[in-house]
């Protein structure tokens, strides 16, 4: 039995054994008239394809069910459905640039339609181009939203550990104005810094090194716990050449003093953010003579060189020379900012895989298109043919909602050419800017075999 109970606007419901059916019915009903009332512009809402897939999905798997088909055999059609479905979707993505009009629109979508915040983002993208990074952060209340520009320097390795973490929420460590060692080595105790650094300073320190052993790392640890140093380890990642360059680079980077008996350069920056996998230095006070060596030498490495290497070497330059935005979100009170925070956020991520991965044709047109390409592989009456049809879920939830006949929009339907459900017209998807990017509809596909495998190994599931 599938026994739920649902509070939703005030709205009790009691499912029992006979109505699975009512559940999933009533679950894509409310999710189309959700996206319409909510978000009047329900063709570019990338979260759409999600629940609307979930929905439809869930009811064909419960419908399988009660026909008798086993669970395994449902979670292997499922899985069958969607690895054919992912595999299609780079057939019809298009890559784009930090240049590219399609920016604006993905951030428009992404913030609900805020103009000014898509101009800002979309124009911070377009600055620090495509090696550079867009950041958010926090701002104060009543102040509008600014960005700020800077100049770092981004290496491949982020913090030892994650006690080190200062921001618990965004998962980073960050320090300003911290005393820094490099060490083109692998640190094997305190005992190989302390000798050249003044580790009683109240100044924060932060430890660059190829590798730690646990007796460095633990001690590290123990010090930072008790206070006695406020200190973040950054472990470099990469083969012993590339720990090697990235140490070079570093030098010129930051202006300091080098020790090569000790294989070690001491100096200070700006300010300094690690994650798990990325660290971003900024200092205005560089080596400018042994930068310009560095930039010169790397750029003779372009020459005469294979196309991969030579891609290599201009995407090491650009992260030793790149770009960094900060957009900080402003509003009346915390509420607004934490809101707008969310939305930019979520445009940041959207354009980012979109460049990573490029976009698609929207307004469910790709799912449609995939779907006459992997239908005639399966049986007629198989699940899997059962479970391809989600694809068209999307593509027919708007058409319920816009209220136009299914059977009308199928036939306009083509490769990049759809239907316009704002405007009430037949129009190039590409050039009318309803696209979605490849990642997210590749996620969707892969979130929604996540759910409904859980949902149907699940008896009894409380919302």
């Amino acid at each position: 039995q599938y026994m739920m109970k649902m509070q939703k606007e005030h709205i009790y419901i009691n499912f029992t054994s006979n109505t699975s059916y009512t559940y999933a019915y009533f679950i894509l009903d409310t999710q189309e008239h959700m996206f319409y009332n909510k978000y009047g512009d329900i063709m570019n809402r990338y979260i759409m394809h999600i629940d609307v897939n979930n929905a439809f999905l869930s009811w064909t798997a419960i419908d399988l069910l009660n026909r008798g088909y086993n669970k395994q055999e449902i979670i292997k059609a499922i899985n069958t459905v969607i690895e054919d479905a992912r595999d299609c979707i780079y057939i019809y993505s298009k890559i784009i640039d930090c240049n590219s009009k399609f920016i604006y629109s993905i951030a428009k979508t992404s913030t609900n339609n805020d103009e000014e915040l898509s101009a800002i983002i979309s124009t911070a993208f377009e600055k620090v181009g495509p090696q550079g990074i867009v950041l958010i952060d926090d701002s104060n209340p009543r102040s509008e939203t600014y960005v700020e520009y800077k100049e770092g320097t981004q290496i491949q390795g982020g913090f030892a550990d994650q006690f080190f973490i200062t921001d618990s929420k965004k998962r980073e460590a960050k320090f300003e104005n911290p005393n820094i060692v490099i060490l083109n080595k692998t640190m094997d105790s305190i005992s190989d810094i302390s000798s050249q650094i003044d580790l009683s300073s109240d100044k924060p320190l932060v430890i660059i090194a190829h590798d730690y052993t646990k007796d460095a790392l633990d001690a590290l640890i123990l010090n930072h716990y008790k206070g006695i140093i406020k200190v973040l380890p950054i472990r470099l990642v990469g083969s012993t050449q590339n720990k090697q360059n990235a140490y070079l680079d570093l030098q010129a980077i930051i202006s300091g003093t080098t020790l090569e008996a000790y294989n070690m350069h001491v100096g200070t920056v700006d300010s300094i953010t690690a994650n798990e996998n990325m660290t971003l230095i900024f200092n205005k006070n560089k080596n400018k003579e042994l930068l310009q060596k560095r930039i010169e030498l790397i750029q003779s490495y372009m020459v005469d060189t294979t196309k991969a290497e030579a891609e290599y070497y201009s995407n090491k330059l650009a992260k030793l020379l790149g770009k960094v935005c900060t957009i900080y979100p402003g509003g009346a009170t915390d509420v607004e900012i934490r809101e707008k925070k969310d939305r930019i956020e979520d445009a940041i991520c959207a354009i980012e895989s979109a460049l990573e991965d490029g976009i698609c044709p929207g307004g469910g047109c790709t799912y449609y298109n995939i779907y006459k390409i992997i239908k005639d592989k399966y049986k007629r009456h198989s699940p899997e043919a059962a479970i391809a049809k989600m694809l068209l879920a999307p593509i027919k939830t708007l058409c319920k909602n816009a209220n136009i006949p299914y059977r009308i929009v199928r036939r306009i339907i083509k490769s990049d050419v759809g239907y316009d459900f704002k405007h009430y017209n037949v129009v190039s998807l590409f050039d009318a800017d309803i696209v979605d990017p490849a990642a997210v509809l590749h996620n969707a596909l892969r979130n929604s075999a996540s759910v409904v495998t859980n949902l149907i190994n699940t008896n009894c599931i409380v919302l």
